[in-house]
This record gives structure tokens, sequence and C-alpha cells, in this order.
């Protein structure tokens, strides 16, 4: 459905940026943007980010992804589905990339204390998630396209539902920095929706 979207409106010119408005009315208690984000129909965008990944970053969007969370959490019967458990049980080192809220590292990182948690995403949207995650858990702005980890760094890498989030043509760079950043025998889980790729 959306490769037929991008196709269909992919001959359009881009238009220009939009000046960004720190005053717009939005449902958000907020006063102020940070610079990077602008308003767009009431909702908080990133006007500086992944323009493939054109959702919202405000209160609206990040219940919207709790709520998927709670979902896919409850059909899986559990946070995830790589066999580790006893891995994370003894305490090993995992990546949460594009972490969104941080709600999954949050409840991975209270459900397994002895495991160190770490949560990157292109924007602040675990924000929240940062102030009351336990001390095992940690979050950091980070592209996954460019990982600022050293090869090898975690044991079991995770990541859902970003379809959206890369072009096509960045997939495999996206996959292989997540396969560059996991320890040799370490997991990667990757929960995603292909349509056409």
């Amino acid at each position: 459905m959306g490769q037929s979207y991008s196709k269909r409106y992919s001959k359009r010119p881009n238009p220009p940026p939009e000046p960004i408005n720190t005053h717009s009315a939005s449902s958000d208690t907020e006063n102020s943007l940070p610079s990077n984000f602008k308003w767009f129909d009431r909702r908080r965008v990133n006007a500086n980010g992944n323009f493939v990944h054109l959702l919202p970053h405000d209160g609206d969007e990040q219940n919207h992804l709790n709520i998927q969370h709670y979902l896919i959490r409850f059909q899986l019967q559990g946070n995830q589905r790589a066999p580790v458990q006893e891995e994370l049980k003894r305490g090993v080192k995992v990546l949460d990339a594009g972490c969104g809220t941080g709600i999954w590292s949050t409840e991975m990182a209270t459900e397994y204390p002895r495991s160190e948690f770490t949560g990157s995403d292109l924007t602040n949207v675990f924000s929240k998630a940062a102030k009351s995650a336990p001390k095992n858990a940690r979050f950091m702005i980070a592209n996954t396209l460019e990982l600022p980890f050293e090869d090898g760094t975690f044991d079991y890498v995770f990541q859902r539902l970003h379809t959206m989030c890369f072009r096509k043509q960045e997939w495999p760079v996206a996959i292989r920095e997540l396969v560059r950043v996991t320890k040799p025998g370490g997991w990667i889980e990757l929960g995603q929706f292909f349509p056409d790729l």
C-alpha cells in the first residue's frame, strides 16, 4: 500500500521547506518547539530528519506507538521472539534500534536487570521513558544507517516496525549496520512488514 502511494505521487516536485512556526496551536502542552521541529496540521513533525518516516513526533503519536507495542506484546505473548531469555537473565548488551518511545527497552530492562539496554532513535521520542527507566536502560539519538557503536558491541539487537522508516535502497545499509554492531554469535530480531521489498 505504501509503495503504490509513493509511486503515484513521485512525479510531483518537492515543495519548498516551510519555516518553523513555534507559535501554532497544538494539542500538545508544549509552548515552544525544538529547532528541528515544526507544526504541520496541528501535529509536531521533524523538520530535518528522515523524510521517509513522515509520522508526527507528538503526544498523539507516542500514545499510538505505545498502544501498538501493547497489542504486539499481547499477540506474541511477550516482548521478544529470539531465543535469548537465558542470556538476558545472565546479562548481555542489547540494542533497541529505532526505539520510539522506549517502552520496549524499559520493559525489558525491568524484566532483565542484569542486562544493559540501549535505545536509539533518530529523534528524542523517548524522553519520558528515559526519565523513569531502570538504571540498566539508556537512550540516545542515533541514526540506524550510521550507528555510533564499535563493531560487535551488542549480543542482541532488536528492531520492530521500521518498514516506513527507510527507502528501499536504504534497507541493505540498515541491515549491514545492525549486523556490524552485533557480536559474532549474537542475535538480531526484526519485526517488519515488507510489502514490496
